[in-house]
């Protein structure tokens, strides 16, 4: 799954163990291991479901009837297979008399009890029961959205990660594979899709057919998914495989560029992997709307909301366009690496998303090499340090024994440190080296279920080199390594290089000292051999330079390796005063370094002020970039801080105005691709630093755009629409949700709704979250919007998301609901505001929920102090340098 929202991230339900120890019966074996507390004894294992479905999308209920076949270990006097908001009508056991059943709604368990033990043998259990069918996406699901014709409605589903009990009752465990059979009754003219192609066709009185799919490959209950709609389909053959992208019916024009990547995809991912994709069609299906994740990779059915499948050519951005390909590539290497071969208990989740989080990269670069796309994921990299320097963080493996904990792990450090990781481990063994390992772990495990242990061992067994403990160290503690790296110059011929290392710390709470075996890679500016070596902690490193001129150096060029660099003033200032010479990446990693360093205290904030400066205005459209998203956190800092913030914004305005020029409004022929991705965020941070320039040209092209649609290119559409919406009065306010109301497409819809929550005016602001809990605005987007809003009003979010909190939920994923509230101030700086989160946490979640509102709690008490003791650094130096 991909959870990369806007806003949030998603998670799933509530679970805990039922077992019951009969009289005269041997009791069943406890569950050991991970997870322990939540999973089902092993006295009974599943091999196969065939599930019918009847659902009613208006009543929001559907009937369903399962025969399960199930292998019993032991005698069984009760059998008990996870169950929530399932109402069981009827159970029998082969072919025999009905039997009782005990629900547990808190356990979310089904216990059948056929008056004698079950003995030890193949059995299967016939149940008949009736089930919910909800708003939010957990289980199955309704999407509402606007057609020429009208609203229509489709139903969809989302399982991960325990919500296949919403479905069916089961054994809801991912290392509990089986074969799944579907069929469902629906409207004879429209078209239901599933993991695998339809087997048969009946149809049936009324207008409805009963459609049934071919068995799935043995796999893990939550990679089911059953959707039915108004759909359309445009495939092809690729490799044997019939690919197919599935939509809301008239959005053809939009589902190319999707069918064009996934089929390239395939058959890079054929090779690379060395199996190739074992079902027979795979199909990519689009649901207008928005949830607490972008996708989901069922297999053979992968699941996404619109904006992370469909390409309007009318309204996608250049960033639009690269977004789809990667979320793309990352749900299809999940069809390998988290479908063929699943982690056993979801503490190794990683395993699934942190290698999809860095597959997608290499190979969306693989297919676009001009793109560049390691450069726009080095944001991701770079948000999960930010994250894994504060007290709050946690490992990348770490124990999962409630369910409100399988709910926290999905953040940056379970994808995007997993995947810098990753990334650092492959550059150390090798790219063959790696891929021989991945190859041979797939193989192995092929239609099982592993631990990250079984990685490594395939690892170091490819490339003879001591993985597992440096990955150890990076995935079972937290923390990010700083290096510390100075040149040392002697009086005879020569240099070296001096690397310490220490943990990097964003509060004090975190300066519990570690260690870490760090592969480093260290690059003389103006060529010549690279230094590698693996930093172990415990004493500095001298490692000799084999050129007598030490010159400048650049640590872990291309930003490989998982570390923060701190140079020293005499290795830092010839890095800054040649800054035009180095790589775009390494230029990317020294303003990410510089400021992460200066927010944490590590090094003056003129390092970044100064790099700022001095950058090129040729430089490479993605440093842009990555140089104004740095300005526009600092400058939040700033907020109401009136004229300190007006002298920052000035110096800021015409550092990034340099850029806009070089890179200009309009596209321009021969440009690469990055220069679109660089101009939106450069004209919305230029926006938010109040560039009146920006905002004029922004409005008077949307004036033309309301007489003229097609005046607007869609590469300028979202960021216009955006600054539009940014510097609204209640005029402009009006204008977007009557251009919201009016249009009959969903993606068009959600550009208009997100403009509105980009408002800067607090009255408006207010006005606009009023608005998303009304029936104008689709169910599944009203969190969204308040998490946009919360971006610019935290304090103003925060107050309406707790008064609101019933109206939330009942539109959030069950798990988001542990998530919703407390992210509502993450770009707060206000001591008091966490003062109050605390408490809020304390009384709303349980224990296990609360590491979303301690995260936020961290991050908003570390900006406050932030703001208290860093700014004001900035405002000497500003004043100092005029």
């Amino acid at each position: 799954m991909l959870k990369r929202s806007l806003v949030l991230l998603a998670a799933v339900a509530l679970l805990a163990a039922a077992c019951q120890k009969p009289p005269a019966v041997a009791p069943a074996p406890k569950p050991v291991g991970a997870g322990a507390a939540l999973r089902l004894d092993h006295s009974a294992e599943p091999a196969s479901y065939r599930i019918d479905v009847t659902p009613d999308l208006q009543k929001l209920s559907f009937h369903g009837s399962a025969q399960i076949a199930f292998d019993a270990k032991t005698p069984i006097s009760t059998l008990t297979l996870n169950a929530v908001e399932l109402d069981i009508v009827r159970a029998s056991l082969d072919g025999g008399p009905p039997g009782k059943v005990a629900l547990d709604a808190k356990a979310q368990t089904a216990s059948f009890d056929f008056g004698a033990a079950i003995s030890p043998g193949r059995h299967v259990l016939a149940v008949d029961y009736t089930g919910k069918i909800n708003t939010f996406s957990a289980g199955l699901f309704v999407l509402d959205y606007p057609t020429p014709q009208g609203s229509r409605r489709m139903m969809v589903s989302q399982f991960e990660n325990a919500d296949a009990r919403r479905f069916v009752p089961s054994w809801d465990d991912p290392a509990r594979k089986a074969t799944f059979q579907i069929s469902i009754v629906a409207p004879a003219d429209q078209m239901a899709v599933s993991n695998t192609p339809i087997a048969s066709t009946q149809p049936l009185a009324g207008g409805l057919q009963r459609v049934t799919f071919q068995p799935t490959p043995k796999m893990s209950s939550y990679l089911m998914f059953l959707g039915v709609g108004d759909f359309q389909r445009i495939s092809r053959k690729v490799d044997g495989v019939d690919v197919g992208v599935v939509f809301r019916r008239g959005a053809a024009d939009k589902a190319r560029f999707a069918l064009d990547t996934a089929s390239a995809l395939l058959s890079y991912y054929n090779d690379y992997f060395g199996i190739r994709y074992p079902l027979p069609k795979l199909d990519l299906i689009a649901a207008p709307g928005a949830g607490g994740f972008s996708a989901m990779e069922n297999w053979g059915a992968i699941f996404y909301f619109e904006d992370a499948l469909l390409v309007d050519p009318k309204l996608s951005t250049e960033s639009d366009r690269q977004q789809v390909a990667i979320v793309i590539a990352h749900e299809m290497s999940h069809q390998w690496f988290g479908d063929l071969v699943t982690m056993d208990w979801w503490n190794d989740l990683w395993l699934n998303e942190s290698f999809a989080e860095w597959m997608e990269g290499k190979a969306v670069d693989h297919l676009h090499p001009d793109w560049r796309i390691r450069m726009t994921e080095a944001a991701l990299r770079n948000n999960a340090m930010v994250l894994d320097a504060a007290s709050a963080t946690h490992p990348i493996v770490q124990p999962v024994d409630t369910i409100d904990e399988m709910n926290a792990i999905g953040d940056d450090i379970t994808y995007n440190k997993g995947a810098a990781v990753i990334r650092m481990l492959e550059a150390y063994v090798g790219d063959d080296a790696w891929r021989d390992g991945v190859r041979a772990y797939l193989h192995q495990h092929a239609y099982g279920n592993t631990t990250h242990d079984d990685l490594w061992r395939a690892i170091e067994a490819a490339s003879h080199k001591p993985v597992q403990a440096i990955a150890r160290d990076f995935t079972e503690q937290a923390g990010v390594p700083l290096v510390q790296a100075e040149i040392m110059v002697g009086q005879q011929p020569g240099s070296a290089l001096l690397l310490t290392e220490q943990r990097f710390a964003a509060d004090e709470a975190s300066r519990v000292p570690r260690l870490w075996r760090i592969p480093v890679i260290a690059k003389p500016l103006g060529g010549g051999a690279e230094v590698q070596t693996v930093v172990r902690g415990g004493g500095p490193l001298i490692q000799a330079l084999k050129s007598t001129d030490p010159g400048p150096l650049v640590l872990n060029p291309g930003q490989v390796g998982y570390y923060r660099t701190l140079y020293s003033p005499s290795a830092f200032g010839p890095l800054a005063t040649r800054l035009g010479e180095l790589d775009p990446f390494d230029q990317l990693n020294l303003i990410q370094d510089s400021w992460a360093l200066a927010d944490a205290g590590y090094a003056p904030a003129g390092d970044l002020l100064q790099i700022a400066e001095r950058l090129p205005a040729n430089a490479y459209p993605l440093v842009w970039g990555q140089l104004a998203q740095t300005l526009d956190q600092i400058d939040r800092l700033y907020d109401g801080l009136g004229p300190r913030q007006d002298a920052f914004r000035a110096f800021a305005r015409k550092v990034l105005n340099r850029g806009l020029a070089r890179i200009g409004w309009d596209q321009r022929p021969g440009e690469p691709a990055a220069a679109g991705v660089a101009r939106e965020q450069l004209l919305v941070t230029l926006s938010d630093l109040d560039d009146r320039a920006v905002t004029a040209e922004a409005r008077r092209r949307f004036a033309r755009f309301r007489a003229d649609p097609a005046s607007l290119p869609p590469g300028l559409r979202e960021p216009v629409l955006d600054v539009v919406g940014a510097h609204a009065d209640a005029t402009t306010i009006e204008a977007l949700e009557q251009l919201a109301r009016s249009t009959k497409d969903a993606q068009a819809q959600q550009q208009y709704l997100v403009a509105l929550a980009t408002v800067q005016d607090p009255a408006l602001a207010q006005q606009v979250m009023a608005y998303a809990l009304t029936p104008e605005v689709p169910v599944s987007l009203a969190s969204y919007l308040l998490g946009v809003i919360a971006d610019r009003h935290p304090a103003l979010a925060w107050r309406f998301g707790v008064e609101h909190k019933a109206e939330l939920d009942a539109r959030a994923d069950t798990g988001l609901r542990l998530l919703l509230i407390p992210d509502l101030l993450y770009s707060a700086s206000d001591p008091v505001l966490a003062d109050e989160l605390h408490a809020f946490a304390l009384k709303a979640f349980e224990p296990g929920g609360r590491h979303e509102a301690d995260k936020v709690e961290a991050r908003v008490r570390h900006r406050a102090e932030v703001r208290s003791q860093r700014l004001s650094e900035i405002d000497r130096w500003l004043a100092a340098h005029g």
